[in-house]
């Protein structure tokens, strides 16, 4: 017997990408029960309250798009674009949200507190509460940064919450703690330089202002990493200085450019420290609003080059 002759094999066969009932029409939905597709024009839709819903005209079960979706993004958090194109909306970040209420509530609270400083402190009691409340308040406000901090290098859109006041030590101590690592760590050298003034008839030395200002200047450089490394490390690993110097030049254009934005934050708030009477309860305020810009800014220039700097990798 001869063998039967070979026959080719099928072309596979591909759903047509024509509507059902318009053929000539692209395709755009997909019933998941029957598998048919359909066009716009054929496609059923109901509401259930605020739920919309697309099904097949033929056996009313759902309807699938078949277009690419674009990835849904979360409300709460920022999309991912260069830094320079968020350092403007760091200056009204206090205001969003809840930052407003906030910021009132700031207001008046650090005006009382100011305004209980500059009062004369009749006996021993009254001077060490007033210091209490003081201390309490800068480690509060401290606290408060750092949230602003580590939710900004995280892409949140609005200010975080106020902190929780549960313990002392860890609440209040330990991020004034923090603060005064980054300073001395910084600044540190031009103090003690600065120090040095006192003896100068003592012992025949001139404290010269340039090397001052370069060393106030190297501080200032300094101090916007230190500030992210020690509230995204949350402990003092942060103050390692290879890791500081390391990043700053791992991403050197961004960081002069936050660096120039934290000097005109930090210049303005200043100035208001100068208006007569009410400067230095304004001032305080004004203080508050701009080191928010501040933390902002550097929390953002960690959102938007955290794979160049490759911390926690």
């Amino acid at each position: 017997m001869g063998k039967a002759p070979l026959t080719p094999p099928k072309p596979p066969t591909s759903k047509p990408k024509g509507c059902r009932n318009h053929p000539g029409v692209l395709a755009v939905w997909e019933c998941d029960a029957c598998h048919t597709r359909f066009c716009n024009q054929c496609i059923k839709i109901k509401e259930f309250g605020n739920v919309r819903m697309e099904l097949c005209p033929l056996c009313g079960g759902r309807a699938i798009n078949l277009r690419p979706q674009a990835p849904k993004t979360d409300p709460t958090r920022l999309t991912p674009q260069p830094f320079t194109n968020l350092i403007p909306g760091a200056f009204l970040y206090p205001l969003r949200g809840q930052g407003k209420y906030i910021l009132i509530a700031s207001f008046v609270f650090l005006g009382i507190v100011r305004l209980l400083s500059l009062l004369p402190v009749v006996g021993f009691m009254a001077a060490l509460f007033a210091s209490v409340l003081y201390l309490a308040v800068v480690g509060y406000v401290i606290a408060f940064l750092f949230s602003v901090v580590n939710a900004s290098s995280d892409g949140e859109i609005e200010l975080p919450d106020l902190p929780d006041f549960t313990d002392w030590i860890d609440d209040l101590f330990r991020p004034a703690l923090k603060m005064a690592g980054t300073v001395l760590f910084c600044f540190g050298p031009a103090i003690v330089y600065k120090l040095i003034g006192p003896l100068e008839l003592i012992y025949d030395f001139t404290v010269n202002r340039n090397i001052l200002f370069l060393l106030l200047g190297l501080g200032g450089l300094l101090w916007p990493m230190t500030v992210l490394s020690i509230a995204l490390h949350d402990s003092v690993a942060g103050l390692n200085p290879v890791l500081i110097l390391r990043s700053i030049f791992r991403i050197f254009p961004s960081y002069l450019v936050a660096c120039l934005f934290l000097f005109i934050a930090f210049a303005l708030s200043a100035f208001f420290d100068l208006i007569p009477i009410a400067g230095p309860i304004l001032g305080f305020f004004v203080g508050f609003y701009f080191s928010i810009v501040e933390m902002r800014i550097i929390g953002l220039l960690y959102f938007t080059q955290s794979k160049k700097l490759a911390w926690f990798d």
